[in-house]
């Protein structure tokens, strides 16, 4: 066979498999898998750097120690930059859904 010859017969070979198997080879491609999953982690990421910087975190510290009597002060701190860090992540993982799709 000519080499032209063999890649029409390779193409015409890879087109029937398509149509057997119901798949294109190109569907199968790891990276859009890969991007697929990493969309969605990020996605979960986001979604928790969102409720972590909303409930903040908690400290205890002693105020007043004399002999019996004790007292602490409990302050409450919130990430102020947790918002904003996890809406772009969420929007990172959706570009990532998105790019693993096409």
């Amino acid at each position: 066979m000519r080499p032209a010859e063999l890649r029409k017969w390779i193409k015409s070979r890879r087109s029937e498999q398509v149509q057997n198997y119901g798949c294109a080879a190109s569907n199968l491609s790891t990276g859009k898998i890969a991007r697929t999953i990493i969309g969605a982690v990020l996605i979960v990421a986001g979604i928790v750097v969102l409720w972590w910087g909303s409930k903040g975190f908690e400290t205890t510290e002693k105020a007043i120690n004399i002999g019996p009597l004790r007292a602490e002060k409990h302050s409450t701190h919130y990430v102020p930059n947790a918002p904003v860090a996890g809406v772009v992540i969420v929007a990172s993982g959706l570009v990532m859904l998105a790019a693993g799709r096409t």
